[in-house]
Parts: structure tokens; sequence; C-alpha cells
């Protein structure tokens, strides 16, 4: 799994410009790691950056 989420990583930060890659560098843990271990502030980190990823890509929520 997180072979795949790494995957998807890599290749939304290719699709983004370099302010918005930015923003994301140094969030690979938090999109790595399974969501029910995260900190609060560390969930709350993981839903902003999926919005965030799924306004940019331009996909359906």
């Amino acid at each position: 799994m997180n072979d795949r989420m790494n995957g998807v990583r890599l290749s939304t930060m290719n699709k983004l410009k370099e302010t918005q890659k930015k923003e994301l560098k140094g969030k690979r843990l938090i999109l790595l790691r399974n969501e029910k271990s995260l900190s609060e502030e560390a969930a709350d980190e993981f839903k902003k950056l999926c919005f965030e990823c799924i306004r940019i890509l331009g996909l359906p929520l």
C-alpha cells in the first residue's frame, strides 16, 4: 500500500509548480503513515493535503 501511495505522491509532485512542491515537501511521512496512527495535528494536516491534491489535480470530490 505504501508503495502505491508513494507512487501517487511522486506523480503528483511531478505535476506541481515549484511553490506547490515546497508546500508538499516534508509531508511524505504524513501521507504514508496509517491515518489511525497519526496525531490529531498530523491527521488535520493529512486531510488538508488530500483536499489540496484533489483540487490541484482537478479531481471530483
